[in-house]
Formats: structure tokens, C-alpha cells, sequence
């Protein structure tokens, strides 16, 4: 039976109040309230001029997927479309490589792809393999950009925290599982919401192998033009059938934008050679520990220390290099053919920051450069101003989205864009904060949950910084005495930390089998967890404005 406000009030700060153990679980209770939304908001709180009952999610990663089921949960219409053909996000392996990318780098506006629209919309016609030079093969990897993910990756970080609401890895899986293992828990949370690509109920719903091509704003809604490729029955010249490519434009009361950029993938040839790879994070780390075994020797180059460039940086992802890579400083420039006598590969060098120059880059050595991405979402152009500095709040007419490709800006840390809420973004790691972000989302739009209005949101905001521990902890909490706030003064489920206390000492242990070392002490993360409230909007400033890395 729900409970009521008034026989609740007594345990209330039980639920909601982090660092006690909550008394009832998500699954356990549902708070029925009397107290009508419209009657709770004052001029503190934003108000949506229209209402929202149609939503449009991009993206069907594991983040892309929650919004959308906690959407159609809260009563919203939902259509979600995904660029792949099935969901599953970075998580959807293939074998297929994405088309190179251009060198030098494409406009941010334009860089993950150029949007092709017609003139006359909607539209639909038959491409035959091998029309204007290009085989349909091409085509399909061009338009849904397959994923980065290599054959041998695992996770870095435990299976307890890398998992969706209600699904789980298979007892006994190791801390950290193969990306098929990911794949197939990614996809089973789609089946059991119904969201999957060959699911019936979601025929209304799901729109796979669809591409965004342009969002715009048109008085109070969002028009999304959409492109989407269908194979059809055949073999072509290169064995691949043709392709029925459709466009059309659907209007929605509100956007959540779920999708991000993208890292290369492992080059597949390094067998015997000298490898020298270029950045110093998780890719580049997880990518030497892979390839060690396999090559004649590897060395690694990254920034340096911004207080002392003399310094070779070694942030915590290189706790986890393997011990026999050499480390080497920045470099400062690779020779240009223009520059060289000759114009052999083997002529080239690169210049290091302390003057020192490595050359050999012929058939024998290859270069991997594993030094992130940038974010590049075109059918968002109209927010982008690469003006503007990233640790800044902007001042401008149109407060960007897209500045230097870094990430997004003008969002605020329940994931609303700003200046329009009816327009939201997915800011949070999926496995652990996921489900509070898209869950608030859904409670917002749908009138359930209060959102502070403009000058406060701008208030709370911050750049978000490194992903540390500490920001995840504040995070933790911050949602969870939100929603379930929210929960009591309008009704809804009650939710509870995902870092709980009782994983303090797991997540310690698993730092020093990651890392060799007790990166993560259990009694720090006690002292977190207890920090006061007031202080908790200071953890992911600290983490951007004070880190050296």
C-alpha cells in the first residue's frame, strides 16, 4: 500500500538524507502525495510555459536507454533513435572500423559528419551500390559510425559499478568483463523495457540505423530532421545490397541529447614493431597493456606537468602501464615533408619539449595516438562558439553548448540545458549516476519534480571536472536527497545511493588490484560520504580547477 505523506514524515530523513542507510529501497516503496505540482512552485522555480508529452532521446547507449525508459515511465510519448542498427551505444562492437578521419580536423560544427538533408522533405529513394563512385559498404559505415571498441577490451572499473537498474553480470564474473559481456547486459536492460531493435511494442517508439540530421527550435517545439538507411535484399558490386534511405522531420515538446564522440580504434597491425603512443589517459593506458606482449618495443609520450614542463606527467591511469614501456616527454612537433630533403617516411622525426629527436617512422614503428576526442554534434550547430573559454560562464547571447569540443557547457548538473529545459543532456557516468539524471529528467518534463529557476541554475553551475571518486560521491548524494525530496512533496519512487557505504571497502580493494596501490582508501571515502552538505558543490570544482593533469 503507498504510504502518505503524513505516516511518512516521522522516517522521511531516512530515505533522504545520504549516509543512512535508507529504510525502504526503490523497489519497496512508492510515496503517494495530495499535494498538486502546480500549487508547490513559487517564483524560485522554473515554470514550463507548455507542456511536455512528446520526447525525442538520441542516442540507445546505456545512458540513451535509461532516459527513454524513465520517461515512458513518468507518461511521456517517447521516440528514441540511434545512428546503429541495433542499441547498445559505444557498448554495439563490429568489426567494422569507422571511415578515417580527416586530417587536419573538420570545423567541431562539422567534424563527426556533414548533415544531408534535400530540399523537399520528407523524401525516400533507392541507392545502388557503386552510384557516384561510392560502394554501399562505405555508405552504412559513413552513416552510423560503428564503435570504437576493440576485440579484447574490458572495462576499467568493477562490474559492480558498471552495471543498469535491475540486471547484473552472471555470479562469479570477474571485476572487470569483456565488452561482450557489457554488450549483452546492455541489451537485455532494452529487451525487458521494451526498446530493443526487433521488439514489437517498440515499432512506435525505437527508430535504429536513424542519424539526427539538424535540431531546431521553432516557436515553443523541436524539429528534428531525421535520416535513416535500410539494407535491402541483394548483393551489389562490393556484396553489399542496396540501401532505401528515407528523411522526414517529427516534432517534440523536449530533447535529451545522450550520444557524445568517439576514440579510435587499436590499429591492427603492430606485431614486431616500435610503437610509440601518443596521450596519457585510459585509452592510451588499456591500449599498452593490450598490445605488450605483441611488440618489439613501446614507448609513451604525454603532456607535461603545467608548474614544471620538465616534469613527465603520471596521472592515475598510469598506475596501470605495464613496467616495461619507456616514458618520454611531450612532443613539440612532428617534421613536415616541406621540411626534409627527402621525402621517405623514414626521413620523418618528431621534436620533443626538451630537444631531444626520435625519428624511425618507417614500416617498423607505428604511432598511436590515443588522445581523447572531441565532442561534435552537428545537429547541434547552432550552439556551438569556439569564443568562448571552457572554465567560464558564458556571456553571450546564445549560451553555448559546444566550445571547444571538451564536452558541453551551459548544463546544468541535473542535465538541463540552461536557457531552454525542455532541451537536456546526459553529463553523468551511466552506470552509476545514469538512472538519477534520467529519472529527474523525466520527473521535470513531466511535472513531478521542481527545478530552480534560471538565475539559481546558473548559481549551481560549474564546469565539470575530472571523473574522481569524490565528484561520484557528491553526485550520489546530491540526486539522491533531490529526487527522493521530490518524491515526498509529489509522489513517486524512492531511490538509494548507488555508492553505499557497504561498497566503500570493495571499491578500496579494487583499487589496489587495478592499480597496484590503495588509490581509493575505505576511510577517505567514509570522510566524504560524511562531508556536510554545504560543501558538496565544491568537489568537481576542486577536481577541475585544482588538477595539475
Amino acid at each position: 500500500m503507498p504510504l502518505t505523506k503524513k505516516t511518512f514524515g516521522l522516517i522521511c530523513s531516512l530515505v533522504i538524507f545520504p549516509g543512512i542507510a535508507p529504510v525502504l529501497s526503490a523497489d519497496q516503496a512508492l510515496f503517494s502525495s495530495d499535494v498538486h505540482p502546480s500549487t508547490a512552485f513559487d517564483d524560485t522555480h522554473h515554470r514550463f510555459k507548455h507542456p511536455i508529452r512528446r520526447a525525442a532521446v538520441i542516442g540507445a547507449g546505456p545512458s540513451g536507454l535509461q532516459h527513454a525508459t524513465a520517461l515512458l515511465e513518468q507518461g511521456v510519448q517517447v521516440r528514441l533513435f540511434d545512428r546503429s542498427p541495433n542499441p547498445g551505444g559505444n557498448w554495439q562492437y563490429t568489426p567494422l572500423s569507422p571511415i578515417p578521419a580527416a586530417f587536419p580536423d573538420k570545423p567541431l560544427e562539422i567534424a563527426a559528419y556533414v548533415p544531408n538533408i534535400p530540399h523537399k522533405l520528407p523524401q525516400a529513394h533507392i541507392i545502388k551500390d557503386g552510384d557516384g563512385g561510392i560502394s554501399n559498404a562505405y555508405r552504412w559505415r559513413e552513416h552510423w559510425n560503428p564503435s570504437p571498441v576493440w576485440e579484447s577490451l574490458h572495462t576499467n572499473s568493477p562490474s559492480f559499478l558498471t552495471d543498469l537498474p535491475g540486471m547484473s553480470y552472471p555470479a562469479g564474473s570477474e571485476w572487470h568483463v569483456s565488452h561482450h559481456a557489457v554488450r549483452r547486459l546492455v541489451r537485455q536492460y532494452a529487451s525487458a523495457h521494451g526498446l530493443n531493435a526487433n521488439d514489437e511494442e517498440s515499432s512506435n517508439v525505437t527508430s535504429y540505423s536513424t542519424r539526427v540530421e539538424r535540431i531546431e527550435k521553432i516557436g515553443h517545439t523541436w524539429s528534428l530532421t531525421l535520416r535513416k538507411f535500410e539494407r535491402l535484399p541483394g548483393h551489389g558490386m562490393s556484396g553489399f545490397g542496396d540501401i532505401l534511405v528515407s528523411w522526414w522531420v517529427e516534432v517534440f515538446d523536449a530533447v535529451v541529447v545522450t550520444t557524445t564522440g568517439t576514440t579510435p580504434l587499436i590499429p591492427s597491425d603492430v606485431r614486431g614493431k616500435n610503437v610509440l603512443i601518443i596521450g596519457g589517459s585510459v585509452s592510451a593506458v588499456e591500449i599498452a597493456r593490450d598490445i605488450q606482449a605483441h611488440v618489439r618495443s613501446f614507448s609513451i609520450s604525454t603532456r607535461s606537468h603545467k608548474k614544471d614542463p620538465e616534469e613527465i606527467l603520471r596521472p592515475p591511469p598510469f598506475l596501470r602501464l605495464p613496467p616495461n614501456i619507456t616514458r618520454i616527454p611531450e612532443i613539440k612537433s612532428f617534421s613536415t615533408f616541406n621540411s626534409l630533403r627527402h621525402t621517405k617516411l623514414s626521413d620523418a622525426t618528431a621534436t620533443l619539449l626538451n630537444g631531444t629527436v626520435v625519428g624511425g617512422f618507417d614500416q617498423a614503428r607505428a604511432i598511436i595516438l590515443a588522445t581523447g576526442y572531441r565532442r561534435s554534434n552537428p545537429f547541434l550547430s547552432g550552439f556551438h562558439n569556439s569564443t568562448v573559454e571552457e572554465d567560464r560562464v558564458p556571456d553571450c547571447e546564445v549560451p553555448p553548448i559546444i566550445t571547444n569540443g571538451s564536452g558541453v557547457r551551459s548544463i546544468h548538473w541535473t542535465g538541463v540545458y540552461i536557457p531552454d529545459p525542455t532541451l537536456a543532456f546526459s553529463t553523468v557516468r551511466p552506470w552509476t549516476l545514469g538512472k538519477f539524471q534520467a529519472l529527474g529528467v523525466a520527473k521535470i518534463w513531466s511535472g513531478k519534480a521542481r527545478l530552480p529557476n534560471v538565475e539559481r541554475l546558473w548559481k549551481e553551475y560549474y564546469v565539470p571536472g575530472l571523473p574522481s571518486v569524490t565528484s561520484e560521491l557528491e553526485g550520489d548524494r546530491r540526486f539522491v536527497a533531490w529526487l527522493n525530496g521530490e518524491s515526498l512533496e509529489f509522489g513517486g519512487r524512492f531511490v538509494k545511493n548507488t555508492i553505499a557505504p557497504e561498497l566503500f571497502e570493495p571499491i578500496a580493494w579494487w583499487g589496489k588490484v587495478a592499480f597496484d596501490v590503495r588509490v581509493f582508501p575505505a576511510v577517505p571515502l567514509v570522510d566524504e560520504e560524511n562531508k556536510p552538505r554545504k560543501d558538496w558543490e565544491h568537489y568537481a570544482q576542486a577536481a577541475y580547477y585544482d588538477d595539475d593533469w
